[in-house]
């Protein structure tokens, strides 16, 4: 495995066997979890993966597409999103960095998290979710149990995705359609997905 440059400094976790050998099936050589605020993205270096499992930026899970519901959930989006790369043959260095996913609502963040490579790997993820959801539930509950024991560096989210949501936004989450319009494009991009 080849630890990029910049995690060197950072204390990587192995995940669950479980989660280990379903990105085993996918392609993907190995994969680690980190905790560090310093360094937000997930990111691939060749088919070797380390995800992010901060919470902080959680929030932006919760919007469409992605809907998630749980920081274990956020998390297992990620992993599904690497794999994507993995399955899709994308190109992928040490120190090559994806999109980051703190959402500023300009248009051109659109483009750049759904166009293009990193359109395809989210596109694998969602369809994933959608089309093997007991299994995509399977997964997000053993991240759950993850989630509950490990002890994260600096715990600064909320659990419920309601508290979460509120706390990064400042309003409720059934004001994200309004203040969070989702483009026609990505509509149509990801028309499976029925999103309102």
């Amino acid at each position: 495995m080849s630890i990029p440059e910049h995690l060197k400094d950072v204390a990587l976790i192995v995940p669950d066997k479980r989660i280990v050998g379903f990105c085993r099936q996918k392609g993907v050589e190995s994969i680690c979890f980190y905790d560090d605020v310093r360094h937000s993205n997930s990111i691939r270096a060749g088919n070797d993966i380390f995800i992010n499992t901060r919470g902080t930026y959680w929030a932006n899970y919760i919007l469409s597409p992605w809907n998630a519901k749980s920081l274990a959930e956020t998390i297992f989006l990620r992993i599904l999103h690497e794999i994507g790369h993995v399955v899709n043959n994308h190109p992928g260095d040490v120190g090559i960095i994806n999109a980051r996913l703190i959402l500023n609502r300009k248009p051109d963040y659109w483009e750049n998290a759904f166009l293009g490579h990193e359109g395809e790997a989210w596109d694998y993820a969602f369809k994933f979710k959608q089309d093997s959801k007991n299994e995509y539930n399977e997964y997000v509950e053993i991240l759950k149990s993850w989630v509950n024991t490990h002890i994260f560096v600096n715990r600064d989210w909320d659990e419920k995705y309601t508290d979460q949501f509120f706390k990064v936004f400042q309003f409720g989450i059934e004001e994200q359609n309004e203040r969070f319009p989702v483009p026609q494009w990505v509509r149509d991009r990801f028309a499976y997905l029925k999103i309102c």
